[in-house]
């Protein structure tokens, strides 16, 4: 399973985010899939200013799909997208700023509590390697956890991760 998450159940949050504004863009760059293996789309192209951005596919039919490996290189922020087979539909790349990441090394888990993010609602996760390839994961979980900012009680999320072995990279968190 590869771990890119939009969490949907903040819709009216995405509604009014904006690339600069530590959510996920509310306006994603949408480009078309002819039959092909891979594709890559430069800074220039698709308005994103950042190296911390999400990508959905969907076939013809809108449903979605797994990708093969994405790469958002970490100087041109140009992103390419491949696919073990040629591919038909749409890809979407989201921008983000990062509300809160966590580096790793050698790990085959990884624990983020929600004292340390302090996220009320987590929009978009996902890790990547240090060559900014994201990572199949083994399996994700979130659990109900309440923290307390500035006196003010909320409810958010703890969030662990799994991978299949070992990984080294780091993991980002956005949230509203």
């Amino acid at each position: 399973m590869k771990i890119i998450l939009f969490l949907f159940c903040v819709a009216s949050a995405l509604a009014q985010a904006t690339s600069l504004s530590g959510r996920v863009s509310a306006t994603p760059y949408v480009f078309p899939l002819g039959g092909i293996t891979s594709i890559t789309v430069p800074a220039a192209v698709h308005g994103f200013q950042t190296g911390n951005l999400a990508v959905t596919c969907a076939d013809l039919m809108g449903e979605a799909f797994e990708t093969g490996q994405i790469t958002v290189n970490a100087s041109t922020f140009a992103v390419t997208v491949a696919f073990a087979v040629p591919q038909s539909g749409t890809c979407s790349i989201w921008g983000a700023a990062v509300s809160y990441s966590v580096p790793f090394s050698s790990l085959s888990s990884v624990a983020i509590p929600a004292s340390a993010h302090l996220l009320p609602a987590i929009t978009w996760l996902t890790c990547f390697d240090a060559g900014g390839h994201v990572i199949e994961t083994g399996a994700t979980s979130f659990a109900n956890a309440v923290f307390s900012l500035g006196g003010a009680i909320g409810n958010t999320f703890d969030v662990s991760i799994s991978f299949a072995t070992p990984q080294a990279g780091r993991c980002a968190l956005l949230g509203v």
